[in-house]
This record gives structure tokens, sequence and C-alpha cells, in this order.
């Protein structure tokens, strides 16, 4: 099989997807980081019987949560934009 090579645009965009792919999964991590602390808190805020301010940083851990998904699924959605743009010459 023939190496496909890729134009100057695509090897430009493929760059730009390796640079977003990257900075939201590193953005992703930090934001794990931060809800696993909030999540961590609001255990020893339970613990100690402050149910109102344990129940707040438990949402405010959920929602870091959430948003750390979201940041890893756009993260993935570039990774797989990149192959496939390294893959589409094997379409018919």
């Amino acid at each position: 099989m023939a190496e496909h090579e890729l134009s100057p645009q695509e090897d430009q965009q493929l760059a730009i997807n390796q640079k977003l792919a990257a900075d939201a999964h590193a953005q992703a991590d930090r934001l794990m980081e931060t809800a696993a602390a909030q999540d961590k808190k609001a255990q020893e805020l339970k613990a100690q019987g402050q149910e109102e301010p344990s129940k707040a940083s438990y949402r405010q851990s959920k929602d870091g949560y959430n948003r750390a998904q979201a940041l890893y699924v756009r993260s993935a959605i570039y990774a797989l934009r990149n192959q496939q743009m390294l893959f589409r010459f094997l379409a018919p």
C-alpha cells in the first residue's frame, strides 16, 4: 500500500487538534484533582456534623467531576478527528 502524505493544511490541523486534545485533557486532570479535594472536604464536613456545608461541597464536587468528564470526551473527540484525518485514505 502506498504511503499517504498529508497536505500542509492537514499537518497544521493535525497539530492544532493534538494541542487542543492535550489542553482539554490537562484541564480535565486539574478539575478531577479539585473535585476529589471537594469530595474529601464534604466527607470531613459530614463527619463533623455540618450537613449543609457538606451537601454544598458534594454538589461542587459532582459538578467538577461532570465538567472533567466533558473535557475528557472533548479530548477524545480531537484525537478521533486526527485518526479520521490520518486514515481517511482507506475509505473507498
